[in-house]
């Protein structure tokens, strides 16, 4: 009550029109402290709007929202606000969400990049078994060219060909097999260097051959790129703290079941 204990548009609003107006006034809150809402089975009004159409109000002085049910009982002025309806739920957090690290990619992505380093891991190991630099095609390719008398013989015990060459020099087997510069490319050293690509860590067991030094420098350039969209979505995700977030118009949150929502009477 009174006229002097409310502040804000308004009410300034009300005191300028009393001016222009020459007439005086008087707040009064409705009993139910009710906006207005209709009641359907009775037909009737509560709140601020029940007391006007009974008359014990002359004017809805406040922000009321106007709805196509209450402009066809009461009449309002132009709007002076507009505002619209935002919801506000309660969102995901990374440290609620153990795996946020995993958000910045799909599950599809990271499938592929899976089955990416497996495939890169098998194609090392196969060229480092294939071509004549590598540790085992070494050993291979020395056995065939080898040309002292115990490798003439094991080639001899196996396929029946004329032997007219004598032994040139030391065996280029055991050359191969004591030369520790070239790693052996197994298939734990080569998942063991593809996926340390990943951190930025190389590895002391590298590829020799031309090819799979080749394959390398592409997967380098391909995890190069992988680490940087990476980095950018997931900072992204951070500082929107989006993650997890599910809701985003009135037809999403009538269409899902995680959160509860209602509406306040009046």
């Amino acid at each position: 009550s009174g006229t002097n204990c409310w502040v804000g548009i308004t009410p300034d609003t009300i005191t300028q029109l009393a001016r222009d107006l020459n007439f005086t006034y008087e707040y009064i809150e409705p009993a139910d402290m009710a906006f207005g809402s209709f009641d359907h089975e009775e037909e009737t009004w509560n709140g601020l709007i029940g007391d006007m159409l009974n008359q014990k109000t002359d004017m809805i002085a406040m922000d009321l929202s106007v709805s196509f049910e209450r402009r066809v009982h009461i009449d309002f002025t132009v709007p002076f606000m507009d505002s619209g309806i935002s919801l506000a739920v309660k969102g995901e957090s990374g440290k609620e969400n153990v795996f946020f690290f995993l958000s910045p990619f799909s599950k599809t992505i990271w499938m592929m990049i899976i089955i990416a380093v497996l495939v890169i891991a098998l194609l090392q190991n196969f060229f480092s078994k294939v071509s004549p630099y590598g540790k085992y095609g070494r050993r291979v390719h020395a056995m065939q060219v080898c040309k002292c008398t115990e490798c003439e013989e094991r080639r001899a015990a196996i396929l029946i060909t004329e032997t007219s060459q004598q032994s040139t020099g030391s065996c280029l087997v055991e050359k191969a097999e004591d030369d520790r510069r070239v790693a052996d490319m197994s298939i734990y050293n080569a998942l063991w260097v593809v996926g340390s690509g990943f951190v930025g860590h190389g590895s002391e067991s590298l590829p020799t051959s031309p090819s799979g030094r080749f394959i390398l420098f592409t997967w380098w350039f391909f995890v190069m790129i992988i680490a940087s969209m990476y980095t950018a979505n997931l900072t992204a995700f951070m500082t929107l703290d989006k993650i997890g977030m599910t809701v985003h118009t009135a037809t999403d949150l009538l269409g899902q079941n995680k959160y509860s929502w209602g509406l306040l009477e009046g």
